[in-house]
C-alpha cells in the first residue's frame, strides 16, 4: 500500500507542478475561468483525481486489514493532496526565502500510515 500511495502521490505532486501556472492564468481573466472550471474533472482529469486514486488504495488497504477500519480513507486522501499541492505551490516560489527543504511524496507517505494503521486494543 505505501509504495502505490507514494506512487500517486509522486504524480500528484507532478501534477499540480505543472498545472499550477495554468490554474493561475485561468482564474486570472474571469471568462477563462468560467470556461475553465469543470473542464478537468468532466474529462476524468485533474487532481481530484489523484484524490480518487489515493482513496481507493487506502479503502482497499481497509479491506486487507491494514488500514484502521475507523480511518477515512478520503479524508486521509484529501490530507495528501493538499500536502501534494503544498509542495508543488512553494516549487512555484523561487527566490530569497523561498529555499526550503520540501518533503517529497516518500516522507509525505510514511508519515500518513501512522494514523491509520489499526492499533490492538488495550
Amino acid at each position: 500500500m505505501t509504495a502505490n500511495l507514494a506512487t500517486a502521490a509522486g504524480s500528484l505532486i507532478s501534477f499540480c507542478r505543472v498545472i499550477q501556472p495554468v490554474i493561475a492564468a485561468g482564474q486570472a481573466d474571469a471568462g477563462r475561468s468560467r470556461r475553465f472550471r469543470g473542464r478537468p474533472a468532466a474529462q476524468g482529469r485533474g487532481p481530484q483525481h489523484g484524490t480518487r486514486v489515493a482513496a481507493g488504495c487506502l479503502t482497499a488497504g481497509q479491506a486487507l486489514g491494514g488500514v484502521d477500519p475507523s480511518a477515512g480513507p478520503q479524508a486521509a486522501a484529501v490530507l495528501l493532496a493538499g500536502a501534494c499541492h503544498q509542495v508543488a505551490v512553494e516549487d512555484q516560489l523561487p527566490g530569497p526565502g523561498h529555499a526550503v527543504s520540501r518533503p517529497g511524496a516518500a516522507s509525505l507517505v510514511s508519515t500518513l500510515p501512522a494514523g491509520l494503521v489499526p492499533h490492538p486494543s488495550v
